[in-house]
């Protein structure tokens, strides 16, 4: 038997993703191959949390300089990652010791950027005299009053079934965000299954934004020289299909095809690729008569019609008037 075609398959198969595999599946058995199916391997997003919690023993041992380095490289890896897995809380937090630790140092600037970023992300936050010193904590109160209320009302355009997470405040999907935010820039984190996530830090000053992320369907890992020899394909989300690639190597040539299966032409764009990869299926491997549906149509259509033409016969034979149905008509006198 020849070696099974190896599949990628991105993560987040729906009904019409099934459909195109169980398709490419009864594609391959008609030509006496089989799937050797995979999914993406992807390496989990680190987690900030265990760097927030150096940074505030550094702050609570006053090794300021040490939790200022740690802290505002923490910044940069929330930046890069939308926030990553720290939540509203957490994200303040990092830009509250920020500011705590530089204003100790006299940082002015770095404190005054820290206090005002913090306040962003948790403009309503309230902190507690007894832990904070008093010029932090009036700092603090000054950058709530500069920023203002939060005024920008923020509309979500992502597809169907795609998670939103705004400053760490996590579980949004399509419409209108439930909050109002404060103008400037904001983390944001948009998962999808099936696309690569997106991460970033969005910038918003009208009092009314949008945001509509390009998604990019999960890249496939670039097949070997084994998966060419023995066939090679993947199935990835495109818009409101799934992309089918297939690839291998026939008589020493590369052999490449892809295409976009929506709904209700998955069997026929899997054969039609089927045949330009792997050539026809050999006749005696295809469906039996009894399973093809268009014979179950046709032998349906004759009983139809047998079963009309036998009451006409009757009828026909006991002479029936013109006009009538199923015997004759008797005058009405």
């Amino acid at each position: 038997m020849p070696p099974p075609v190896r599949l990628w398959i991105a993560p987040g198969a729906d009904e019409l993703g099934v459909d195109v595999r169980n398709a490419l599946a009864e594609a391959l058995r008609l030509r006496g191959r089989a799937i050797a199916a995979d999914a993406p391997a992807r390496d989990a997003e680190p987690s900030l949390h265990p760097r927030l919690a150096i940074a505030l023993e550094a702050y609570k041992a006053l090794r300021l300089d040490e939790a200022i380095a740690a802290l505002s490289q923490l910044s940069l890896a929330a930046q890069q990652l939308g926030g990553g897995d720290l939540d509203t809380r957490a994200l303040s937090d990092l830009y509250l010791l920020l500011a705590f630790s530089a204003l100790e140092r006299g940082a002015s600037d770095l404190a005054w950027d820290s206090f005002v970023r913090a306040v962003r992300i948790d403009p309503t936050r309230a902190l507690d005299p007894a832990q904070v010193p008093p010029r932090a904590a009036a700092t603090h109160r000054r950058a709530q009053t500069e920023l203002g209320a939060p005024s920008v009302e923020l509309e979500l355009r992502v597809p169907p079934g795609a998670r939103v997470r705004v400053d760490g405040d996590e579980g949004h999907g399509a419409g209108p965000l439930p909050r109002k935010l404060v103008p400037g820039p904001h983390y944001v984190r948009v998962d999808l299954l099936g696309y690569e996530p997106y991460r970033g830090v969005v910038s918003l000053s009208a009092p009314t934004e949008t945001f509509a992320p390009v998604l990019r369907p999960l890249g496939a890992p670039a097949p070997t020289v084994a998966d060419e020899t023995r066939g090679y394909a993947t199935l990835q989300r495109a818009g409101d299909g799934w992309r089918l690639s297939l690839r291998a190597t026939q008589v020493g040539v590369v052999l490449d095809a892809s295409a976009v299966v929506r709904r209700d032409d998955a069997e026929r764009v899997v054969r039609d690729l089927g045949d330009r990869i792997f050539g026809p299926a050999p006749a005696t491997m295809r469906k039996p008569l009894w399973k093809r549906w268009w014979v179950w149509t046709i032998a349906g259509a004759a009983a139809a019609a047998v079963a009309i033409s036998v009451p006409l016969a009757v009828t026909a034979s006991h002479g029936s008037a013109p006009g009538s149905i199923g015997g004759s008509l008797v005058p009405i006198r």
